[in-house]
């Protein structure tokens, strides 16, 4: 049974140490933060927080930071404080390109073991779940974990024959906080339901299948724009609308040098579907009522193959009806990739059991330095001050 607490964390890994540095990424034109810009430090990667901030080591020998929407830049010795400058669109001089999106996905499909990454592999990972009810954070956990995968992609013949061990498997190493001012499970809308979709939606290559399904069939009308060129680089907008009434949107960045997509961010907006009937884990009914939910798959290109770096999932508008009482809810669950290392092949143990919540798995209590920085929302909720952020 899930124990709650004012919040848990060990304090070495919060108190920034010598070997450490707090940098903040911010936008060159008016100085604003930008939150969730990635940082790649050798082999370590770093993102960050919603306040622009991330932790990097002092000791480095140069590396980049990106964003969406910004101009990539090298960096030598990091300051305090980098600003990236934004990639103008200039649409009002320039041709709207149309793009075959289909063609595309379809091509970075039939290549995924060549341009991906797609041996025995083993992550260093954060995992960060945030919950929002009636528009008030009422949930947060942090957690360090081990994240191994067999092929870096989902496995169909093995989720059908539900083998998930065949082809991710998670090791919970340390609960750094974890708080929440709502235990009623009535709201937080979780089931005991579970299917391959779970596993599948950690890996890009079950997106482009299901997206690719969806763009075969009659039921849809879809289009791709290209926005803006950046070398070798090009940022792709797409929709598609489906009869049912899904509205699906996005963007990617497509490598036409490596033929990859390298970030891909997509939205299905499913407010039209009808209400749903569920019962929580303790078999009470309620009623849901979809929202908008979105997915971001970042990677990096090292040694000519793509690793992945950060994996989000997030969910706005979605309704929990209780007795005829709204109840807006609001989630996100990020999976950063710190570190990447092949794998021997060797599984992990003890790992986590995926039909349970990621925190009411029993961690191993391997430590490791932090690199993760609260934002002052985060640290506010968990009553804790600046000094210990």
């Amino acid at each position: 049974m899930l124990k709650y607490y004012s919040f848990l964390f060990i304090l070495f890994f919060e108190v920034l140490s010598a070997q450490n540095l707090k940098i903040k990424i911010v936008d060159s034109e008016n100085l604003k933060a930008i939150n969730n810009a990635r940082v790649l430090v050798g082999n370590k990667v770093f993102y960050t927080n919603d306040d622009g901030f991330a932790i990097v080591p002092e000791r480095i020998e140069g590396g980049e930071v990106s964003a969406p929407n910004f101009q990539t830049q090298k960096f030598e010795k990091p300051g305090s404080e980098i600003r990236l400058k934004p990639v103008y669109k200039l649409i009002d001089e320039v041709k709207i390109v149309s793009v075959d999106i289909r063609e595309i996905f379809e091509n970075v499909l039939k290549d995924y073991g060549k341009i991906y990454y797609d041996k025995p592999s083993i992550y260093d990972v954060v995992y960060k779940q945030k919950n929002f009810y009636d528009n008030t954070l009422a949930f947060l956990v942090i957690a360090d974990a081990k994240l191994w995968t067999k092929t870096n992609q989902y496995n169909f013949k093995y989720g059908l024959k539900k083998e998930y061990d065949e082809i991710l498997q998670m090791q919970l190493n340390t609960i750094k906080y974890l708080k929440t001012t709502n235990k009623d499970t009535l709201l937080t809308g979780r089931t005991n339901e579970f299917s391959h979709e779970i596993i599948g939606n950690f890996f890009f290559n079950y997106e482009l299948s299901r997206l690719i399904g969806i763009l075969k069939s009659d039921n849809n009308k879809n289009f791709g724009t290209l926005i803006y060129q950046e070398g070798s680089f090009q940022m792709i907008s797409f929709k598609i609308k489906k009869l049912d009434g899904t509205n699906i949107s996005g963007e990617f960045t497509y490598d036409t040098l490596n033929k990859a997509i390298s970030r891909f961010k997509i939205s299905y907006d499913q407010t039209e579907f009808p209400i749903l009937k569920k019962k929580s884990v303790d078999g009470r009914a309620f009623d849901y009522k979809m929202g908008i939910a979105s997915m971001i798959f970042d990677f990096y290109l090292k040694d000519g193959k793509y690793i992945p770096s950060q994996y989000n999932f997030e969910g706005d508008n979605f309704l929990i009806i209780i007795d005829g009482q709204k109840h807006l809810k609001k989630f996100s669950r990020q999976i950063t990739y710190n570190t990447f290392n092949p794998s021997n092949g060797d599984q992990l143990n003890p790992r986590i059991d995926f039909t349970k919540d990621f925190w009411e798995n029993v961690p191993n209590n391997e430590q490791k330095p932090s690199t993760v920085i609260l934002s002052e929302e985060e640290a506010n909720f968990l009553n804790i001050s600046g000094n210990e952020k």
